[in-house]
């Protein structure tokens, strides 16, 4: 009967709106073995659900030291690289802020003439970081882009510097948090990972394929999604949709016979317009 009472504690904790990476079974588990030694049971799911109050609580505090990449104002701090264009040249107003917003728009285009396009934030450099924004896709897909592109953009993280990239380069050299949008048939995961110029490891092995595929949920409404990643320098990256970890990999490294690599992130955009806000 102790033991469940001590559960419940814990239970309590977890269902509070405070966020942590530390789960209810590791608390759990750390009780049971602390019960073990001590044979204290409510002692010890006491001081287990103390510490994981005590964790959130720095997780809390962590949160108000965000730092905010985009204004909603304007796009200081960014630069764009469409190809066949020069940086810094926003050809037709590609890239704007529309109500808040980093809105990726073709409403000037005739056809898409493989523009791929990249708008990248270059004010600062991260090494090891917890990236959060919100995205949806709008509009119709663009006469001219390959069919693959329909609602498909994505963050090119740890990716090389846009004053490095050849006049027509498609994209940079990057680890792609690849975002997709449902098409309304069937399931079409989220957050995946690929890998323009770039390999990566998931369970210890080479990933065998450029995309791989996450396991999200499929979001069919044009509606705000949040995605989040982890990032501890090349060592591990999380992909996190909803508050729910759909990916994970390791040992991020230049391949695929391309030789530039450095640190920055960019958004991408492809052949649907694309909204992101609270970029932080």
């Amino acid at each position: 009967v102790l033991p469940s009472y001590g559960n419940e504690l814990i239970l309590m904790v977890k269902a509070t709106s405070l966020v942590s990476l530390t789960t209810y079974m590791e608390m759990k588990g750390i009780a049971r073995k602390i019960m073990a030694k001590t044979f204290a049971p409510v002692e010890a799911f006491i001081a287990a659900g103390i510490l994981y109050l005590f964790l959130n609580f720095l997780t809390f505090l962590d949160n108000e030291k965000w730092i905010y990449l985009f204004n909603g104002e304007n796009l200081d701090g960014w630069e764009i690289k469409i190809r066949n264009h020069k940086l810094g040249e926003n050809y037709k107003n590609t890239f704007k802020v529309n109500d808040g917003s980093l809105k990726v728009s073709y409403e000037k285009y005739e056809s898409f003439e493989d523009k791929f396009g990249h708008i990248f934030y270059t004010k600062k450099k991260f090494k090891n970081y917890h990236l959060s924004l919100e995205y949806k896709f709008s509009g119709k897909h663009l006469e001219g882009a390959p069919g693959w592109s329909i609602k498909n953009s994505g963050i090119m993280l740890h990716c090389q510097d846009p004053n490095t990239m050849l006049i027509d380069q498609e994209f940079p050299v990057s680890a792609e948090m690849q975002l997709l949008g449902g098409l309304g048939d069937g399931e079409r995961s989220t957050a995946n990972i690929c890998t323009p110029g770039t390999d990566v490891d998931i369970d210890g092995q080479k990933a065998q394929y450029h995309c791989i595929n996450s396991n999200s949920l499929t979001y069919n409404k044009d509606e705000w999604v949040n995605v989040e990643v982890i990032v501890y320098s090349d060592s591990i990256i999380h992909h996190v949709v909803e508050s729910d970890t759909v990916l994970s990999y390791t040992n991020i490294r230049v391949g695929g016979g391309c030789l530039l690599y450095t640190s920055d992130a960019a958004d991408e955009e492809d052949s649907v317009d694309l909204g992101g806000r609270r970029i932080i």
